[in-house]
C-alpha cells in the first residue's frame, strides 16, 4: 500500500510538470508580442526550468527512499521464509512423533507451502510491476526535464532572432532618418531643391 501511494505521488508530479510546460508554452505565446515583455517571460520560464530540476531532484530522492523500502521489504519477505521454514521444520517433528497426527500434519505443510509460494509469487509479481512504475516514472521525469531544456533553449533563440530584427529594423529607420535629413540639407542649399530668389525672397519654403 505504501507503494502504491508512493506510486500516485509520482504520477501526480508528472501530471504537475505537464501543466507546468502547457503555462509555459502559453507564457512564450504571449511573450511574442514585444522584445522587452520577451526577455521577462525567458527570465521567468528559466526560473521554472530551475523549479522543475529542483522537483526532478526530489522525485530521484523519492525513488531512492521507494528502493530503500523495496530492500526492506524483501528483508521482512526472506525473515517470513525463514520462520515458515521452521514451522515446517517443527510440524514434521511432530508428525514423526505422533502416527496419528501425521496425516493432519502433512496437509497443514502442505497448505502452507501453497501459501508461501502464492504469497512469494504475488510478492515477486508486486516488485516487478512496483519497479516498472518507478522506472517509467524517472523516465518521464528526464524527458519532461529534456523538454524544458529544450524550449528554454528555443526561447532564447528566438529573443535573439528578435533582438536582431529589432536592430536592423533600426538601423534601416536610422539611414531612412538620415537620407532624408540630407535631402532637406541640400535643398535649403543656393542651387539645390527650391530655388530662392533675390527679388521675391518672402516666396523661398523651406522644404
Amino acid at each position: 500500500e505504501r507503494e502504491r501511494e508512493e506510486i500516485e505521488s509520482l504520477e501526480t508530479e508528472t501530471a504537475d510538470v505537464a501543466s507546468r510546460r502547457e503555462e509555459r508554452q502559453r507564457a512564450i505565446e504571449i511573450a511574442r508580442e514585444g522584445l522587452e515583455t520577451d526577455e521577462r517571460a525567458l527570465e521567468q520560464v528559466g526560473h521554472e526550468a530551475g523549479a522543475l530540476e529542483k522537483r526532478a531532484a526530489e522525485a530521484r530522492e523519492r525513488v531512492e527512499k521507494a528502493r530503500g523500502r523495496l530492500e526492506e521489504l524483501r528483508a521482512a519477505v526472506e525473515q517470513s521464509e525463514r520462520s515458515a521454514d521452521a514451522e515446517c521444520e517443527a510440524l514434521a517433528r511432530q508428525a514423526g512423533e505422533l502416527e496419528e497426527s501425521r496425516a493432519r500434519a502433512t496437509e497443514r505443510l502442505e497448505a502452507a507451502t501453497r501459501r508461501l509460494e502464492e504469497e512469494r509469487s504475488a510478492r515477486e509479481e508486486d516488485e516487478r510491476r512496483a519497479q516498472e512504475l518507478l522506472e517509467a516514472a524517472e523516465r518521464e521525469v528526464r524527458e519532461r526535464s529534456e523538454i524544458a531544456r529544450r524550449v528554454l533553449k528555443a526561447r532564447e533563440e528566438q529573443v535573439k532572432r528578435d533582438r536582431e530584427s529589432l536592430e536592423q529594423e533600426t538601423q534601416a529607420v536610422r539611414q531612412v532618418e538620415e537620407q532624408a535629413t540630407r535631402r532637406a540639407a541640400d535643398g535649403r542649399k543656393p542651387g539645390g531643391g527650391r530655388a530662392a530668389s533675390e527679388e521675391s525672397p518672402g516666396k523661398w519654403e523651406d522644404p
